[in-house]
């Protein structure tokens, strides 16, 4: 049995007490997503996808092919479904600072204009102090387009003959998929995104694993699929330079100049412009 020295001892600790400090002190926020793998099989999620090498009976097709060889002989069937719940919260604050576009034009001082709710030509943000909460989800069906849910389902069949070093196997199964819709009018995050599906699914993964010792096996898998990504947003654009444009189109909303407002420069310039909100 060995024993640390005195002095390793203090240099462990050292490094402890540095580590601690630069987590409490020097620490910065971290955002992670994860949209892969979350419904291929229950088991492998539970350990993180970290199953290479002792995968999943039938869903070895997807994290090892010739993890096949360990299932059981003769005929192997297994199913199973997902049904994810995504609840999103989001509320838009605007900074105590700021200043406003163009002299406050657009801005917290400027003043409410009623008729102009989307504060085209002036006003302040609309969406100040507004919160929305949302949990509709979104998919695309082959053939149907996209609806308004989200569900995966898996499934696999596998055959080995008794005492046979050949294992077959059909699977499908969806390696990844999400999706999101927010078609409220009035909630906030739909400028966040209004509706989105992103999803890969494989209809058929004929899989073939070969057993060549106690020690080594050899896989194949061929997926046959459909990846599907669609997207819909509300657009904001809060900045100076698209301020301006709506400015441009205010002021030059009248303006004629003889054969250029007709063939060059038709009234108002840059189409009427656009405002930031």
């Amino acid at each position: 049995m060995k024993l640390l020295s005195p002095r390793i001892k203090t240099m462990r600790i050292k490094n402890y007490l540095i580590t601690l400090f630069l987590v409490l002190f020097f620490s910065e926020n971290t955002f992670a997503t994860f949209n892969e793998n979350p419904a291929v099989d229950a088991k492998a999620t539970g350990l993180a996808n970290a199953c290479t090498a002792a995968p999943p009976p039938h869903m070895a097709a997807h994290f090892n092919p010739a993890g096949l060889s360990k299932i059981d002989e003769g005929a192997m069937f297994s199913n199973g479904f997902g049904l994810p719940i995504i609840v999103r919260k989001g509320r838009f604050t605007e900074n105590k600072n700021f200043e406003g576009f163009m002299n406050d034009t657009w801005g917290p001082n400027a003043p409410y204009n009623p008729d102009d709710s989307n504060a085209d030509h002036g006003g302040p943000d609309p969406l100040r102090g507004t919160e929305g909460e949302n949990s509709s989800t979104r998919m695309y069906i082959p053939f149907v387009g996209p609806i308004n849910f989200l569900a995966a389902a898996s499934l696999g069949l596998s055959y080995r003959k008794p005492e046979s070093k050949w294992t077959f196997a059909y699977t499908n199964y969806a390696p990844y998929g999400g999706g999101m819709s927010h078609t409220d009018t009035g909630d906030p995050l739909r400028f966040g995104c209004k509706s989105l599906y992103l999803q890969h699914l494989l209809y058929a993964a004929p899989t073939v694993s070969y057993k060549a010792s106690d020690e080594l096996a050899l896989g194949l898998s061929v997926g046959l699929g459909q990846t599907a990504m669609g997207i819909s947003l509300d657009q904001r654009t809060p900045n100076e330079l698209v301020a301006l444009t709506r400015v441009i189109g205010d002021a030059t909303k009248d303006l004629e100049i003889p054969v250029v407002s007709e063939q060059t420069l038709p009234a108002p310039w840059l189409g009427g412009g656009l405002g930031p909100y």
